[in-house]
């Protein structure tokens, strides 16, 4: 705007030299103006917490209950053959109301490892709530080799008159029957019940409790180790018919029920269960013992 009004200025100057008069008018203007904006915000906010706590805790431990259950189990170098066999297996109305332990093997099959085993201990802390306490640890392994633990073999492993059809050879030359049943049995019992029904051939079977109980437990440990190994094995089965039933049975059971029933071959079957727990509550981690001791 003000460079106009300065170029008027010299024409009126220009116009008085030259003797000439000074023409006046109203003069509007009309001016558009753009504007333009522009604004650019960049905020970066990082929030990174992180918190790590770590406790220590000195607990007395004035008694001990530990169970360890160990099972290796191998089946090599195996053959059975089949014809027109008949094999069953049958719990009927058994262990009712039984309370305790129930353990079952019925096997009518070939070269098989069957096991059911138990492991049961307790521990009382002599302290009890004063500050003492139980160490629990319940604990069960198992390895189950089936063949070989590599497939295919290391050829140092196999012997001159290996049969190069497999390890564990199964065969059924004319059909079979095998029948396992459980019915109307173990109703109303109670504590561990195991059952291994077998009729099959070059199988491992394997029921393991294991049970760490203490008064005033302040650790409690339980772990179930197990290595399966089923390689280089053969079956040629033919018009083999297989049957598994288990009928109205465990009403109303309480505790621990392993049940295997296997009419196959060249298997390993394992039910396994580590239990280690506290019968009465322990103490308040950090509280402190009684007597001469000290953690």
């Amino acid at each position: 705007m003000r460079a106009p009004f300065k170029l008027l200025g010299a024409a009126i100057v220009a116009s008085l030299a030259f003797g000439t008069g000074v023409a006046q008018a109203d003069v509007f203007v009309t001016a558009t103006a753009d504007k333009q904006k522009q604004v650019t915000v960049t905020k970066n906010i990082l929030i990174d917490k992180q918190v790590f706590v770590f406790a220590t805790v000195f607990t007395f431990n004035d008694a001990t209950s530990e169970q360890d259950i160990f099972s290796n189990q191998r089946n090599q170098w195996n053959y059975a053959e089949d014809e027109g066999s008949t094999a069953r297996n049958d719990i009927i109305g058994s262990f009712d109301d039984a309370s305790g332990e129930q353990a079952t093997i019925q096997n009518n099959g070939f070269n098989n490892n069957n096991l059911n085993t138990d492991s049961l201990s307790y521990a009382n802390s002599p302290l009890g709530a004063n500050g003492g306490g139980v160490f629990s640890d319940a604990e069960v392994n198992i390895e189950q080799i089936n063949g070989l633990t590599e497939d295919p073999p290391d050829p140092g492993q196999l012997p001159e008159d290996f049969d190069g059809r497999g390890v564990n050879v199964f065969e059924v030359i004319e059909g079979a029957t095998y029948d396992n049943n459980i019915d109307a049995s173990f109703n109303g019992a109670a504590g561990v019940a195991k059952t291994i029904q077998e009729n099959g051939s070059n199988n491992n079977n394997f029921n393991g409790v294991a049970i760490a109980l203490g008064d005033y437990t302040t650790f409690a440990l339980d772990e179930v180790n197990a290595g399966q190994f089923n390689n280089f094995n053969f079956a040629d089965v033919r018009d083999l018919n297989r049957t598994n039933t288990i009928n109205a049975s465990f009403v109303g059971y309480n505790g621990i029920v392993a049940t295997i029933q296997n009419n196959g071959s060249n298997s390993n079957n394992a039910n396994s269960s580590a239990i280690s727990a506290s019968l009465t509550n322990p103490p308040v981690p950090g509280t402190p013992p009684v007597g001469n001791f000290a953690p």
